[in-house]
């Protein structure tokens, strides 16, 4: 079966609404559905702040230390908000903000950085996302938003750089803590390639973004859903689950 097939024979059982963009490493567009319907981003976002820090800091900018105030820790994902280590050098926030998703990490980047400049920076490069709260916070003005269009652009854009910053962010990626979506077949399958990915959730969300590779072969796989019932959730984790196993699949046998 074709893959385009097999994502619409997966998309048939689907009660939820989705976004959906497969690309190949050449170009080639594999599968799009819905890629400019506006979605909140969720933890995606933090890809468009790591996107920022690849193009603006140096290697010296990544040994600074910064230090964290304690209205600036937050709950949620993430480890900082539960330990007593307030010194953290920017690198290490970096990766945290990615690994395992940290708030705390995102929002002491953010003020460090300066949320206004991350958002107009995103305006010249990447219109259709936009910047508007820290994590676990109300809008400022409005609610990070994106289409997958833009995200699957920022993304590929951000694994091709080359820089220190980009090695901190790919290390962090490849190591994600979640994989339990696109990439929850990624250890029991027969899949031999590589992975990077990043997650997000919120109460009606659930997206993610994965880089398979396999040799010289390479797929970017993005998929954003909303749902209107919480009981829908594990709906739309399953179908994240099964698109990520037929493009491996699909990686491994063509």
């Amino acid at each position: 079966m074709e893959l385009k097939d097999s994502i619409s024979h997966i998309l048939a059982n689907y009660q939820g609404h989705a976004a959906i963009l497969i690309k190949e490493n050449s170009g080639q567009t594999l599968y799009a559905l819905n890629t400019t319907e506006l979605f909140r981003s969720a933890s995606l976002i933090k890809l468009a702040i790591a996107a920022y820090l690849s193009k603006n800091l140096s290697t010296e900018d990544l040994q600074r230390t910064l230090t964290i105030r304690e209205e600036q820790v937050v709950a949620g994902s993430g480890v900082i908000y539960h330990l007593k280590q307030r010194k953290w050098q920017l690198m290490d926030l970096l990766d945290l903000m990615l690994s395992v998703s940290d708030n705390t990490a995102t929002n002491v980047l953010l003020d460090y950085l300066g949320i206004e400049k991350v958002d107009q920076w995103l305006q010249q490069n990447y219109p259709e996302i936009t910047l508007q709260r820290p994590m676990m916070s109300l809008p400022l003005k409005g609610e990070n938003t994106l289409t997958l269009q833009s995200i699957m652009q920022l993304w590929q854009n951000l694994l091709q750089q080359s820089t220190a910053v980009s090695t901190v962010i790919l290390s962090a990626l490849r190591f994600k803590d979640n994989r339990g979506k696109l990439r929850a077949w990624e250890d029991s399958s027969a899949f031999l390639g590589k992975a990077y990915s990043k997650t997000g959730e919120l109460a009606h969300e659930e997206h993610d973004i994965v880089h398979f590779c396999l040799g010289e072969r390479a797929i970017d796989c993005g998929v954003l859903t909303h749902f209107a019932a919480s009981t829908e959730r594990m709906s739309a984790i399953k179908l994240q689950q099964e698109i990520g196993r037929v493009v491996m699949e699909w990686l491994t046998e063509s």
